[in-house]
């Protein structure tokens, strides 16, 4: 399972709360700046989640540059066919506006059957079903998940 996150209006106990929640093995930078402040710089996330994290933006899964690469797409293929779950991160919240679904998740979808999960705020949104909304200029079908509230 594949899922992905916005990192614009979350804060860093919330991103542990969802980790947790769902229980995720990897988290994925795809951010083409991992510098980003609030708690989520590259060093930050890194020393947080240890080898649970990786970067993997610019020349991989980022927007600019390169962009998203086949071997990365590959890469995910084998990944969402182990045993727990990744988490992809981003900065924009709504998946709609960012590469994560246009260049990542809908990609998956139509190579290998991938239907990633986005999350936005404490819902659930497949990829399948954000891009029939955003091609049919209609609203998203969510699926509500319950989230731990932070201390």
């Amino acid at each position: 399972m594949i899922y992905s996150i916005g990192l614009k209006s979350i804060t860093a106990a919330h991103l542990k709360l969802v980790t947790k929640t769902l229980d995720i093995h990897l988290l994925v930078d795809c951010r083409n700046n991992p510098a980003a402040p609030r708690g989520f710089s590259r060093e930050l996330l890194s020393r947080s989640y240890g080898t649970q994290y990786i970067y993997a933006g610019r020349g991989r899964l980022g927007s600019r540059g390169v962009g998203v690469t086949k071997e990365a797409l590959e890469w995910l293929r084998k990944q969402d066919a182990g045993p727990k779950p990744l988490l992809l991160m981003c900065v924009p919240e709504a998946p709609g506006d960012d590469h994560r679904h246009h260049r990542i998740a809908i990609p998956l979808l139509e190579r290998y059957g991938i239907d990633v999960s986005h999350i936005y705020r404490n819902q659930l949104l497949l990829a399948s079903e954000c891009q029939a909304a955003i091609l049919g200029n209609r609203q998203y079908a969510f699926t509500n998940f319950s989230i731990p509230a932070e201390n």
